[in-house]
């Protein structure tokens, strides 16, 4: 029998792995590191300095308190099957460079300058880069991505033709209505049982369920963590539950709300959606993300978190502020400006957009643009999260795939 085996008879987490501790348990938890590419080198007998910077490494990368310590945390996520991030290491031989190595993957060569202090190459050097999470909201319409993880899509509609799907439990109301809805259903636990069966009807063909509701009232914060205790208890163990954490979701005070901490046991993924700000700036900003992960990020694993971005186009009315933007594709949005003659110009911030008049209406067209996606993506593995959702699929810059590749590869469920 192999030593993870034994392990597994040990009951994990009864015994705690410190510095000098020797046994069959350390052996398996240095194969496991190993297995995860946490490289220990020559081999120890014990928990030598090796293995505990190993596990500090690991600890570092999902957010775990980095004493080199192997507790239950550890080894629950040691003996995960399927982590959303996989550290994958290169051994540099012999004339090889780093252009070439980038190739060979599949991925760009910032994939491995943001996770390694490159300056010269020499044979035997050890190269990290991480595989990372890439879903995609689904559209009406068709869409070409082969570099998705899986496809979230409305529960009440017939599911794409993905291999890795994931049925999103959307209300399809107003932020008001939607508060007011969520607030009696939570009230009543003859609705929260049917809401729960119905759930989980709805996930039978899926990889799990997306709760993506944004409006949680603060007198409702523990019954919503009752209501998402009642859908994990009766997911099934290989179905995943992705929940939205909104900053419009009230953080737990003497008031109420939502413990965050709690949410993070409950959760498989955390969902950040990075909302549509006002028409005089970006549609994607790296410093809305910042200023939305700096609070929250010490309460919950940072390798649970997605980060939803949109890839379609905006256009507002100047005269209207008020008025909901139009969404639209990358293409489309291109023939608008130039169906329109538009002029492209430069805000106070220095970004750039289109202006246009219709029917003596001036027009604000706004584009996603490279740039900021390429900043927040560099986000995403400076903070190590779990990766990111592109809502939506079709609409995006075709270019965007390219840009993923460019600074991790994408990660892969295999029991689907």
């Amino acid at each position: 029998m192999t030593s993870v085996g034994l392990l597994k008879r040990r009951k994990l987490g009864t015994r705690v792995l410190r510095f000098g501790c020797k046994g069959t348990d350390v052996t398996a938890l240095q194969e496991l590191l190993q297995a995860r590419g946490y490289h220990i080198g020559v081999e120890e007998k014990s928990l030598g300095y090796l293995t505990q910077d190993a596990l500090r490494q690991f600890q570092r990368d999902h957010n775990l308190v980095v004493d080199g310590v192997a507790g239950p945390k550890v080894y629950a996520l040691l003996l995960e099957e399927e982590l959303p991030i996989n550290r994958r290491v290169h051994i540099v031989q012999p004339k090889e460079s780093i252009e070439q190595i980038a190739r060979f993957y599949g991925v760009g060569v910032q994939a491995f300058t943001e996770s390694n202090r490159i300056k010269n190459l020499y044979p035997g050097q050890r190269l990290v880069f991480f595989d990372r999470e890439v879903w995609g909201v689904a559209s009406e319409g068709k869409w070409n991505a082969p570099d998705l993880t899986g496809v979230f899509y409305d529960s009440s509609q017939q599911p794409p033709s993905e291999p890795v799907r994931v049925p999103v439990f959307e209300l399809s109301l107003t932020n008001e209505e939607e508060l007011v809805y969520i607030h009696k259903l939570l009230r009543s636990r003859k609705k929260r049982r049917e809401t729960v069966k119905t759930i989980i009807e709805r996930t039978e063909l899926g990889l799990g369920v997306y709760i993506p509701w944004q409006q949680i009232s603060r007198v409702d914060g523990s019954r919503y963590l009752k209501f998402l205790r009642m859908i994990r208890t009766k997911l099934p163990s290989n179905k995943k539950l992705f929940v939205e954490l909104a900053p419009t979701i009230p953080r737990w005070n003497v008031l109420g709300g939502v413990d965050y901490s709690a949410l993070n046991s409950i959760a498989d993924r955390l969902v950040i959606s990075l909302p549509i700000l006002q028409q005089s700036e970006e549609v994607l900003c790296k410093d809305t993300l910042e200023k939305i992960l700096w609070p929250i990020l010490p309460e919950i694993n940072s390798w649970k978190v997605l980060i939803r971005i949109p890839v379609f186009a905006v256009e507002w009315k100047v005269s209207s502020p008020e008025e909901p933007y139009g969404k639209f594709s990358y293409s489309e949005a291109l023939t608008k400006a130039f169906r329109y003659g538009a002029r492209l110009e430069r805000d106070e911030r220095d970004c750039l957009f289109y202006r246009y008049n219709v029917q003596g209406v001036q027009h604000h067209l706004r584009v996603p643009r490279r740039n900021p996606i390429n900043r927040i993506l560099a986000i995403i593995n400076r903070h190590n999260l779990a990766g990111v959702i592109v809502d939506q699929l079709g609409m995006e810059d075709p270019r965007l795939w390219e840009i993923m590749r460019s600074h991790f590869r994408t990660a892969r469920f295999n029991n689907f």
